[in-house]
């Protein structure tokens, strides 16, 4: 992220603590955001998201998203889509 905004590191990492973030919790952040993107497409399996997100196996993924929505993938899918298939 800091080569794509030229800047240093340590010069980004200043910036975001300014701004109130911290790099980890941006960085949490965006990986739930995708992996909320990723759940919607029923195509796609809990394994394939993992593997998308960078996670080491699908048991990391399921905790990650437990700590993000309190709810495992399979409840979080679920949820986004009403009896007739159509999703929120």
């Amino acid at each position: 992220m800091a080569i794509e905004l030229h800047l240093n590191l340590r010069t980004l990492q200043r910036k975001l603590l300014n701004e109130g973030y911290g790099f980890r919790a941006l960085l949490n952040q965006t990986w739930e955001g995708v992996a909320q993107e990723y759940i919607r497409n029923p195509h796609l399996s809990f394994t394939e998201i993992a593997y998308l997100l960078g996670f080491s196996d699908q048991v990391s993924f399921t905790r990650a998203l437990k700590r993000w929505t309190n709810t495992s993938p399979r409840e979080f899918r679920k949820k986004m889509y009403s009896e007739d298939g159509a999703c929120y």
